[in-house]
């Protein structure tokens, strides 16, 4: 050390005692000693120290840990209370007494059931829907819109409430027309967007809608009732109008969930008169947060172990996944559950596998599935060039997806014997009157970034 530093040793600074310099040389050195023997004490016995001071009961670690245990079982016995399915898990249907007709029955038999459908489809039909489940803070309510910006979307301000309180805290449902895009000129079928919804909020999905952002101002109507669902108190008021305001509300709107509650366990959360009710579903997440297996996996699979029997949703007709990430990161690890590190032609391969999984638990072999992913053009050219090798150059279709962009089929690999008999039929009809084993589309989307033609392909704008 002394070497090193170029201090003196004791016995040279003692020799030059006397004179003024020496001194302060001999008081350097000697305080140079006692530090490094603090370090050393520091050094050896703090650490054992710490350990001892950590396991008392009013250490950091430990009031942290209490407040973590807190929280969760908050957290827990709130999700019980708020989530939980009825007595009663069949289907609800309606039926007639014997003592005549009921004022309900006069009503409803005014109007054909024609009508009474197209009323309820131009009430509340026809959009894309979010539907939101999270354990946060209440939202900051705005009694009236904000002129020149983009924000109080359903009385929402961006901001929640900034109380630290965690009685302020609990789970709360949240649902809201989607207005993440102006309205567009040729709309698809069932209140579908063409526009992405990952590249509509690019730090982070739940920064549009879910937090008062919306472009609002471009669709008809007053605010805020423009964005809000407007169904329940249809629904309340008798079960001849619960039954048939809920076959529009599932049947003739498209459903979007970004919540992770909800992605893993929707199934569980939802009755099955509901489920069998979706026809269109549309899936927005980050596979490093929340891995695709795991999406409707369940939100104990450890503890029920039964195997839910595909499909989920038996008359979903479409389904689309939004992916906003790769699934795993190339440089460092990721967040989620079982991340590693990969290269980019390990992703290629292994994502559709994982897309398969979910595809099969989710949607009947009849539906239109599309996967969007928006991030990275080179990931798409290498699931592509992936899937040209296994199939052939003959068995890859390629076109311009209605969601604007490039997209080409994949063919799942063919089912086991035994995995066929608890599936559907593996057979999807393609079109022009053709047929072939069950897939799906993946898209890259180009919305608001490009154009594409088939005979020149994507073109940066």
């Amino acid at each position: 050390m002394d070497e090193d530093w170029d201090i003196p040793s004791i016995s040279e600074a003692w020799a030059t005692r006397h004179d003024n310099r020496g001194i302060r040389i001999l008081l350097l050195v000697l305080l140079s000693r006692v530090v490094w023997l603090i370090i050393k004490i520091v050094f050896f016995i703090g650490k054992p120290l710490a350990r001892v001071w950590g396991c008392l009961p009013w250490s950091w670690d430990n009031r942290r840990a209490r407040a973590c245990k807190r929280y969760n079982k908050q957290r827990e016995d709130s999700f019980a209370k708020l989530v939980h399915r009825s007595a009663s898990a069949g289907p609800i249907s309606v039926y007639k007494t014997s003592a005549g007709a009921s004022d309900a029955d006069r009503f409803f038999g005014r109007f054909p059931a024609e009508i009474r459908r197209c009323i309820l489809e131009h009430a509340f039909g026809q959009r894309t829907l979010h539907m939101d489940l999270a354990f946060v803070r209440p939202h900051l309510i705005l009694d009236k819109p904000q002129i020149g910006l983009e924000t109080g979307h359903a009385k929402f301000q961006r901001r929640r409430s900034i109380d630290r309180d965690f009685s302020q805290v609990d789970w709360r449902w949240l649902g809201c027309v989607c207005h993440r895009s102006r309205p567009e000129e040729q709309p698809l079928s069932l209140g579908r967007l063409r526009s992405d919804p990952g590249s509509c909020a690019r730090d982070g999905y739940r920064e549009g809608c879910m937090v008062g952002e919306g472009e609002c101002a471009h669709w008809p109507g007053e605010w805020p009732g423009k964005c809000q669902v407007g169904a329940l108190g249809w629904l309340l008021s008798c079960r001849q109008a619960y039954m048939e305001g809920m076959q529009v509300l599932y049947k003739t709107n498209t459903i979007q969930i970004s919540s992770e509650v909800l992605l893993r366990g929707l199934h569980e959360v939802l009755t099955p008169t509901v489920l069998s009710n979706i026809t269109s579903l549309e899936l927005v997440w980050n596979p490093r947060q929340l891995h695709i297996v795991k999406v409707f996996e369940g939100l104990q699979p450890e503890k029920e172990p039964t195997r839910q029997v595909p499909p989920l949703f038996s008359s979903l007709t479409h389904l689309h996944i939004c992916l906003t990430s790769l699934e795993y990161v190339t440089i460092g690890v990721g967040q989620g559950d079982g991340m590693q590190i990969r290269t980019m032609e390990d992703m290629a391969e292994s994502m559709p596998l994982s897309i398969d999984t979910l595809v099969l638990r989710a949607a009947p072999a009849t539906a239109s599935v599309t996967v969007t992913y928006a991030e990275d053009h080179l990931w798409f050219e290498m699931a592509r060039s992936n899937h040209i090798q296994s199939q052939g150059i003959d068995g890859i279709r390629e076109r311009e997806s209605q969601f604007a962009g490039p997209e080409f089929w994949r063919e799942m690999p063919a089912l086991e014997a035994s995995a066929q008999k608890e599936t559907t039929p593996n057979i999807l009809e393609l079109g022009q009157g053709t047929k072939a084993s069950r897939g799906y589309w993946i898209h890259y989307t180009t919305y608001g970034h490009g154009k594409y033609s088939t005979v020149e392909g994507w073109t940066p704008s």
